[in-house]
This record gives structure tokens, sequence and C-alpha cells, in this order.
């Protein structure tokens, strides 16, 4: 989750260009997008389904929606670390 009182459309992108800076790959090298499709606000579902339905269409790789309540249902079922 990202706690921000930013708009979702001003952090994200430098956001997905510092992580990819970091793992030292570029857009190019992603084998899927994924996406949170809801539940969520409307406008940070928007946001983050528009960016990868254009990152897609551009470097003609695939989508997939993923459920934010199964995410956080597979997170919460992980054993703790350590």
């Amino acid at each position: 989750m990202h706690e921000s009182t930013e708009d979702y459309s001003s952090w994200l992108l430098p956001a997905v260009d510092e992580i990819l800076a970091g793992s030292k790959i570029g857009m190019e090298q992603v084998d899927a997008y994924a996406a949170a499709a809801g539940p969520g606000s409307f406008t940070g579902v928007r946001v983050g389904l528009t960016a990868v339905k254009a990152w897609a269409e551009v470097y003609g790789i695939p989508i997939v929606a993923v459920s934010r309540l199964e995410s956080l249902a597979w997170e919460a079922s992980r054993p703790a670390d350590g």
C-alpha cells in the first residue's frame, strides 16, 4: 500500500522507474504486467489499469488483473519472516 497525499498519477511513474532502475532491467524485459483490479479507490484502480494497459500496448506484454482482496489474503497466509 502506498500512503501519500499525492495523486496516484503523480507518484506511479517515478516509482516504477525507480524500481526498474534498482533492478537493472528495462520495461521491455518485464514478462507480464499485473494491476489491482479492485476493490480499491476508483481513481487508484483507474490510474493503475490505465498505466498497465498503455505499457502493454507499447511493449506487447500481457496483462494480469489481480484481485486486491485475494492478494491481501495470500500475503496474510504466508509465514512471518524470521
